[in-house]
């Protein structure tokens, strides 16, 4: 059975987006609306998903803190999963930065299907 793909966004829209695209490129997904959602899923079952979309800003833990925690987590996975920065912001578009969080790769916003099915493509194990 294929691995789901966690997608981590505080903004309901974007997760609606993400989710229809991820639903029309037939990816199994999960989609939760903060970064302490996330690491509790990621704890609670390590082998559950195969990648990680993070959105960089949200409230109360960042997208950069949680994967910051999850690269230098003791469990394995979660610790080798890719994760995907998800961000509208441009100072995080370079892939060569966000490697100093823990993050894999890059998805700008606004999140395009062929900009997505790319990234699945390059980074989903």
């Amino acid at each position: 059975m294929a691995k789901k793909v966690l997608v981590v966004d505080d903004d309901v829209e974007t997760r609606m987006i993400v989710s229809d695209y991820l639903a029309r490129l037939e990816v199994d997904h999960l989609m939760v609306a903060s970064a302490g959602e996330c690491l509790a899923k990621l704890v609670n079952d390590p082998n559950e998903f195969s990648m990680v979309f993070m959105d960089i800003h949200m409230p109360a833990l960042s997208g950069v803190d949680a994967s910051t925690w999850i690269k230098d987590s003791d469990i394995d996975p979660p610790r080798n999963i890719p994760i995907i920065a998800l961000t509208g912001d441009e100072a995080y578009h370079d892939e060569r930065m966000i490697a100093n969080f823990g993050m894999t790769g890059v998805l700008p916003k606004p999140v395009t299907l062929d900009s997505l099915a790319t990234v699945i493509k390059k980074f989903k194990p």
